[in-house]
């Protein structure tokens, strides 16, 4: 049987009928997945592999902060990837992640003030690392001090708003005024109607605004 030939090599001399049967050795191929700034299998950077011919390997999707995953970009003839599993060609092959920005809901809240005109909580929706301008926004008696912010990876710096990776608020912050007033201790004359006023019983105070 062919399993049990010899192996037939230059010097081989045949002087009879015989069958000869070609033994195949499959090529191996490396692969190339590059993340592309994301994380694939806990990888940031990219990783090679040793696949032969034909020869499987199931990709899962990589993950990227403020990105969801669209697909892989492809080289290297013969090969494929279809949901999820990649299959050798017959050269070196290369998969690339492609992503899209996500994108976020940005809730603009003036907490008893008007801000662009609004009194209520006013909704935006800006992708990722997407910017807006805030403008400072009023009340009548309040001095305002600022906006709180939440939402991971979201700032604000002076007017400008970046949206982070998820959805996030801006709360006005405010802070009462207090405005002087003068109490004045007036004695009522006995001898006329008039008025006169206490030396020394006059009080200077501050109130807050109501």
């Amino acid at each position: 049987k062919e399993e049990n030939g010899n192996q037939v090599t230059e010097s081989t001399i045949i002087n009879e009928d015989k069958e000869i049967y070609a033994y195949w050795n499959k090529n191996i191929y490396e692969l190339s997945v590059n993340p592309n700034e994301g994380t694939w299998e806990g990888y940031t950077s990219e990783q090679r592999y040793n696949i032969g011919y034909k020869e499987t390997k199931e990709i899962a999707n990589p993950t990227r902060i403020g990105y969801h995953f669209t697909n892989w970009t492809l080289t290297g003839s013969g090969s494929t990837i279809e949901n999820n599993t990649f299959t050798m060609g017959y050269e070196n092959a290369s998969i690339t992640a492609n992503y899209e920005k996500n994108n976020y809901k940005l809730t603009v809240n003036p907490d008893g003030g008007t801000w662009d005109g609004n009194t209520t909580s006013k909704e935006f929706t800006i992708e990722y690392e997407g910017e807006k301008e805030i403008e400072n926004p009023v009340r009548e008696g309040y001095e305002f001090k600022g906006w709180r912010v939440t939402g991971l990876g979201s700032t604000l710096e002076t007017t400008t708003f970046k949206m982070g990776y998820e959805d996030a608020t801006l709360t006005a912050q405010w802070e009462i005024k207090e405005y002087p007033y003068v109490v004045y201790h007036y004695k009522e004359n006995i001898n006329d109607d008039n008025y006169t006023l206490v030396d020394g019983d006059t009080y200077e105070r501050n109130a807050e605004y109501h």
